[in-house]
């Protein structure tokens, strides 16, 4: 933390900047009600967290990656390229600006974030995912399976 918090005083930022290490669960549940977008800088392959912010309608502004890249919504505008680092800053700010600056765009945003959780992420539909996945799974004849029935004919 001392080096992000080096940072943000370089960059000026303390007035409106708060690390926060830590938070209970209702909290954060609190923070999220209370947000209106979630900024996503990093590079993580995962992005959960990317899933659990859309679980409240926020618009999600991230790297065009595999992970959560290709967890928003296809049709999303919020997801930035891999440029230098200088580009990079400047096509996340835009995104912010865009959403800032632009009601229709916010609210389409947010929209896509409700409808692509409901789609893909919703507990409910997940378990049916894996439900599909492991009676795939166990009704596939496996390679011992097909040696046998060889063996047998």
């Amino acid at each position: 933390m001392p080096k992000i918090k080096q940072w943000i005083a370089e960059a000026n930022i303390t007035h409106c900047t708060q690390v926060i290490e830590w938070m209970p669960k209702a909290e954060l549940e609190k923070m999220y009600r209370q947000s209106a977008v979630f900024l996503f800088p990093s590079h993580e392959g995962a992005g959960m967290v990317v899933a659990e912010a859309m679980s409240y309608g926020l618009p999600v502004i991230c790297f065009n990656n595999a992970g959560p890249g290709a967890f928003v919504h296809p049709d999303s505008l919020l997801k930035v390229s891999y440029k230098n680092y200088g580009t990079t800053v400047q096509s996340f700010a835009a995104k912010l600006q865009m959403l800032h600056s632009n009601t229709g765009t916010y609210l389409h945003e947010h929209q896509l974030a409700e409808q692509r959780f409901n789609q893909y992420f919703l507990w409910s539909v997940r378990g049916k995912q894996l439900a599909t996945v492991y009676n795939t799974l166990l009704h596939k004849p496996t390679p011992v399976d097909t040696k046998q029935k060889l063996h047998m004919a």
